[in-house]
């Protein structure tokens, strides 16, 4: 049973349990509503489209999601087996760019490490990179996942060696991103190297 109800401009779905009324995951295998009304307006099947436009490099994750009318791309790309709610590529098992089949990396089943001195066994801190104070946003490439210990070392004792770590992990990851998100963006180039700097000289040099 397929209920619909709008909020605002959008349309959204319900796959409910006629017995409970509660609300029923997609099966893997089978599109979601949105999905479907979306290849209708396309005239094409998304995992044709998929392969034609992302998996060919045509499209990044950011314009891909644009193109299929999705405002989150996670909810497309996302293959965390933790999640809540399935992405698009797990309900189709779609491979992501760069692989050549659906795979859970072994690390993603291990706890995170600390990005500095690679501890998994405690609560990791999300540490800021530019404080708050100094105008860090809390974003990706602003915030690390550090273990109390490292956090102290960057933030109280002023190490210069934990410093210089957390500097290139951030640096690392945010490049990371950027080039599997963002390399087809017209400001990509410009987006880049404004973050860049500012994860260099720790302060916010260009407006982002």
């Amino acid at each position: 049973m397929e209920n619909t109800f709008i909020k605002g401009k959008r349309i959204f779905y319900q796959n409910l349990d006629p017995k409970t009324g509660r609300r029923l995951p997609v099966p893997k295998g089978d599109k979601p509503p949105r999905m479907k009304i979306r290849e209708t307006e396309l005239g094409a099947k998304f995992e044709d489209d998929y392969r034609e436009q992302y998996l060919s490099g045509k499209l990044g994750q950011k314009r891909f999601a644009e193109r299929w009318g999705v405002k989150n791309r996670w909810q497309i790309f996302s293959q965390n087996p933790n999640a809540r709610r399935r992405s698009w590529t797990t309900m189709l098992d779609l491979p992501l760019l760069g692989q050549d089949e659906l795979v859970i990396p072994e690390k993603s089943m291990q706890r995170p490490s600390c990005e500095i001195c690679g501890r998994n066994d405690v609560t990791l801190d999300k540490a800021h990179w530019i404080d708050a104070a100094a105008g860090g946003p809390e974003l990706y490439w602003n915030i690390a996942s550090l273990c109390p210990n490292c956090h102290r070392q960057v933030d109280v004792d002023k190490d210069p060696q934990a410093i210089e770590a957390m500097k290139k992990a951030v640096l690392c990851h945010a490049v990371k991103r950027l080039v599997e998100t963002e390399a087809n963006s017209p400001e990509f180039k410009d987006k880049l190297l404004a973050i860049c700097e500012s994860i260099i000289q720790r302060r916010i040099k260009n407006r982002l």
